[in-house]
């Protein structure tokens, strides 16, 4: 009984954690690629492309661990909150 149970709850992970996890970082890492590897048309664009690149990383970044830490990107504001509730 325990040996389904454990076979059920590793299926539930390789569902919710690891396939939506390899899809973002896997799509994310062609959709910087492609935005990166077109052609430049000056300083702006070359601002906007960095800017656009960041943002979608970040955004794959909240969706992949935002349930853990509330979707708190920064380290020093999931410990400080961590800290606020145990005080």
């Amino acid at each position: 009984m325990d040996s389904e149970r454990g076979k059920r709850e590793e299926e539930l992970r390789r569902e919710r954690v690891e396939r939506p996890a390899t899809v973002v970082f896997g799509g994310t890492a062609v959709a910087v690629g492609a935005i990166l590897s077109r052609p430049t048309a000056g300083a702006a664009y070359d601002s906007l492309a960095v800017a656009l690149a960041f943002r979608l990383a970040l955004a794959a970044v909240v969706a992949t661990v935002g349930h853990v830490s509330g979707a708190h990107v920064n380290p020093a504001v999931t410990l400080g909150m961590e800290g606020l509730m145990r005080s």
